[in-house]
């Protein structure tokens, strides 16, 4: 399950219900896109449960070097700690801060031809787990309309 907020009028509030009842009643992932490149949200999107963080608009090695930074512990980032929730995968903080730089999963998004065309470079960083590609926005970047069939 991905919870969009970039392209929805989700709350953090809403958002801490949705995973906290998806949670309790199923065995579902949830993912979160957050609605850019921000230190805080990305780290609230995992302190909140996330099991995965989407990144959008992704364009260069700095934006990438930036995502990581804010999703992972060190000794790959930066990411402060904050009340997380432990569930039965993790059972305590220490096996917690032993494994969220391996099982939390961070994918970029991108969405422009710059960030197309830096992609082979970012793949040297270590850090992230994926790409996501956003079509409409990497169309538009190349003076294309959006075309779904």
């Amino acid at each position: 399950m991905l919870l969009d907020f970039q392209h929805s009028a989700f709350t953090w509030e809403t958002a801490n219900f949705v995973i906290e009842t998806v949670y309790t009643y199923t065995d579902k992932k949830i993912w979160i896109r957050v609605s850019n490149n921000n230190f805080a949200d990305i780290n609230k999107a995992y302190d909140i449960g996330a099991d995965g963080v989407v990144v959008p608009l992704i364009n260069t090695m700095n934006d990438l070097k930036n995502c990581i930074n804010a999703a992972r512990y060190k000794p790959l980032g930066n990411r402060s700690w904050g009340p997380v929730r432990l569930r039965e995968n993790y059972h305590s903080y220490e096996n917690y801060f032993k494994n969220a730089n391996s099982s939390q999963l961070l994918f970029p998004q991108i969405e422009s031809l710059q960030g197309l065309n830096n992609l082979p470079d970012m793949c040297t960083l270590d850090g992230w787990d994926g790409v996501m590609i956003g079509p409409s926005d990497l169309a538009i970047s190349m003076g294309e309309v959006p075309n779904f069939p």
